[in-house]
């Protein structure tokens, strides 16, 4: 569990670890230990919302966003702080760790977490 923890801490701060895990879970591998159960889950998740990842934004909370200026695409990672914040004019949609929707405004959240920003209609 402290290994997930460590590698979902990485990846919301666009920092994976310096090998290669294949999209499946849990697999073994030859000469290294089996990796911790939902590595492959959270690379998969680091594939996706990779693209998004061009400017990041760390929240007095310790909430991390990260938005593609071209697409004005975002996403908001909630690392285990206890709290996070979803920017005015925004909404939450859980794609890690929660299915939790957030409006706007700072909530209290346990656990690590990760969402896509939708613009408010």
């Amino acid at each position: 569990m402290l290994f997930r923890s460590l590698f979902f801490d990485m990846l919301a701060n666009k920092a994976p670890l310096g090998w290669w895990v294949p999209d499946m879970d849990n697999i073994p591998f030859r000469g290294r230990p089996q990796l911790s159960e939902g590595i492959g889950e959270l690379q998969r998740l680091y594939n996706q919302l990779a693209p998004v990842m061009q400017v990041r934004t760390i929240h007095e909370d310790g909430s991390i966003e990260w938005q593609n200026p071209d697409t004005n695409e975002r996403v908001l990672f909630a690392p285990d702080t206890g709290r996070v914040t979803v920017p005015q004019g925004w909404r939450a949609e859980p794609v890690y760790g929660t299915t939790r929707k957030l409006p706007a405004g700072q909530h209290r959240f346990r656990g690590r977490a990760a969402f896509r920003l939708r613009p408010i209609s």
